[in-house]
Formats: structure tokens, C-alpha cells, sequence
């Protein structure tokens, strides 16, 4: 859309042709004032219908481009709940350069429930802490935990660059859990949306030696072969951090030096601990060891570990 006239005189509205999405039919209201200022509208051009249409959130950006070149963005977002919806405001009186201005728009449609999904992968860390907490007080009701969420929508969930994650290591943490109640098939499903290149060596090692699901998801191991050998080989990811990535702290170490760290140190991990007092607790354990059998083992004084007698010679 463009509009013409003296920066000073300029006031007359304009209505945009329609544009249809999948759910519904639109047009921008343009009201351009004096000093070059603008009021921006869109508003639902949907006829008469008794079809029953989904809830949606929906999602709008416009670009105004002023006679110098100069872009001005902007962004809005609300629902829309039924046909005929009076219009919404998206810029109100507001000035963008001088006349003629030439004005682009991008709409966004989703489904109630989608827009849930992006709303979880928002707060996800916050839904992760406030199950922690409902368990630590015995809240037996977990009918809104993340953890219930179905596994298609979970991938969705952890595949968005909004997760609201400071590292990868949070969406291994949740899966250590999450991946208990699923079968291979949906195992393999979640596991796609992890960005394993963000991962950290010594986590990415210890939940493919420790955690089961993953151990046997044929797409982990295939996945993990080529992670590895892309950190020996000293390459670049392809794939773009999350938006919430906290600022990587640069790795002075090399690979090797890493993996070697990480297999030096391996035996004082968290799980080992667990195995370990869990066997030193129980009571009465016998360790027995069998040193030698023969008919020689009375004569301890000329009999070899391995049962043989030693027959000295005078």
C-alpha cells in the first residue's frame, strides 16, 4: 500500500484490499493525519457463516517504508475468537518519517493449541522448576506437568528456538525423566529435536553410558557418531543456538584433552556413587576370592598361586 499528499494536509483513511488465511479474511485500516503520523488497524472481513471456526492466536507484523528508505517495524499479537471481530488497533497515532509511505504486512495464524506450545517452550525452564517444586510438596495432581505432555508435541516444544533454556543440558536433564514412559518409536521422535552440538562433552558422554533409552535408540547412536566426529574433526555446528543460550564460555581444550578428562574422572560421577554405597550398604556381603585348587594346597609353602607344586632341587 502507498500512500501521497503533503506531509501538512494529509488526512484521509483507506481500507486495503481483503487477504484471506486459512481461517479467516482480512483488511488494514489506514488513517493517515498531518505531521506525517500514522493510525494503523486490522480488522476481520469474514461474511456471515455458520461454520465453527478454532481459536486462534494470531500474530502481525507490519513494515513501513518512508520516502527517504527509512524501515520502521512493528509487531502485535492477539486472538481471535469468532467471525466479525471489530477491529484491532496495531499502530495508534503515531509518526514514521514523511509522506509517501509504503506499508507491508505479515500475518500469522495459529491454532489456540499451537499457540499453548509456543507458550510452553517460553516458560519451559519455569514449568521444569514449578514441577520440582509441586513434588518436593507431595502435589499428587500432575495433570498440568510438562512431563504430560504427548511426545509429537514435546518435540515440537523442544525443536523452537524460543526454549527458554540457558543451555542444552536442561532439555537432557528433562528427557532423563520424560523419556521413561515411552517407547522406542517416541523416543526416537523427541530425541530429533535435540541440538546435540550444544550439549557439553562430559553430559553428552554420561547420558549415553548411563541412561538406557537413549543407549538403545538407534537414531541417538547414529546421531551421537556423528557429534563426536564432528568435535575430533574441529567443525563448526550447523545448526543455530537457541535464542536463550547464555554467552558460550570459550573451550580452550582440545577434544582429545576433554574426552580424556572425562575418562580419568568418570568413576566419580554421581551414578558410580549411588552404585557404590548401594552395594556397601548391604549387609553381610561376602567377598571371596579363589586363589588355587589342588591336592597340593596343604603344602602352602611349595604351592604357586596358580596350584602348581614347586619341586625344589637339591
Amino acid at each position: 500500500l502507498k500512500f501521497k499528499g503533503s506531509s501538512s494536509t494529509c488526512n484521509k483513511t483507506l481500507l486495503s484490499p481483503a487477504f484471506s488465511s486459512p481461517y479467516h479474511k482480512w483488511a488494514l485500516i489506514i488513517q493517515a493525519k498531518p505531521q506525517d503520523r500514522l493510525a494503523l488497524y486490522i480488522t476481520n472481513m469474514d461474511e456471515f457463516s455458520t461454520e465453527v471456526l478454532p481459536i486462534i492466536s494470531i500474530s502481525v507484523i507490519v513494515e513501513i517504508t518512508d520516502t527517504n528508505g527509512t524501515v520502521y517495524n512493528h509487531s502485535e499479537g492477539f486472538y481471535c475468537f469468532e467471525r466479525g471481530k471489530p477491529s484491532a488497533f496495531l499502530i495508534s497515532d503515531s509518526a514514521f518519517g514523511s509522506f509517501p509511505f509504503k506499508i507491508r504486512c505479515w500475518l500469522l495464524e495459529a491454532p489456540l493449541y499451537s499457540a499453548i506450545l509456543h507458550h510452553s517452550a517460553v516458560t519451559f525452564t519455569d514449568l521444569l522448576q514449578e514441577d520440582h517444586r509441586r513434588r518436593q510438596m507431595g502435589d499428587a495432581n500432575q495433570s498440568g506437568s510438562i512431563y504430560n505432555v504427548p511426545p509429537n508435541d514435546i518435540k515440537f516444544v523442544l525443536s523452537l528456538d524460543e526454549l527458554s533454556v540457558p543451555e542444552e543440558r536442561i532439555v537432557i536433564i528433562f528427557l532423563y525423566r520424560y523419556l521413561l514412559q515411552l517407547d522406542s518409536e517416541a523416543v526416537k521422535t523427541v530425541l530429533q529435536s535435540v541440538r546435540l552440538e550444544y550439549v557439553d562433552l562430559p553430559t553428552l558422554l554420561n547420558t549415553a553410558r548411563d541412561h538406557q533409552r537413549f543407549r538403545v535408540c538407534e537414531y541417538f547412536r547414529k546421531a551421537l557418531e556423528t557429534e563426536l566426529s564432528r568435535r575430533m574433526a574441529g567443525k563448526s555446528s550447523n545448526t543455530q543456538p537457541r535464542l536463550s543460550y547464555k554467552t558460550p564460555q570459550t573451550n580452550t581444550q582440545s577434544f582429545t584433552n576433554e574426552l580424556l578428562e572425562w575418562l580419568v574422572e568418570s568413576d566419580h560421577h554421581e551414578h558410580f556413587r549411588i552404585k557404590l554405597t548401594g552395594l556397601q550398604s548391604i549387609p553381610h556381603v561376602l567377598c571371596v576370592c579363589l586363589l588355587y585348587t589342588s591336592d597340593a594346597a596343604d603344602d602352602l609353602l611349595c604351592v604357586d598361586l596358580g596350584g602348581r607344586r614347586i619341586i625344589k632341587k637339591k
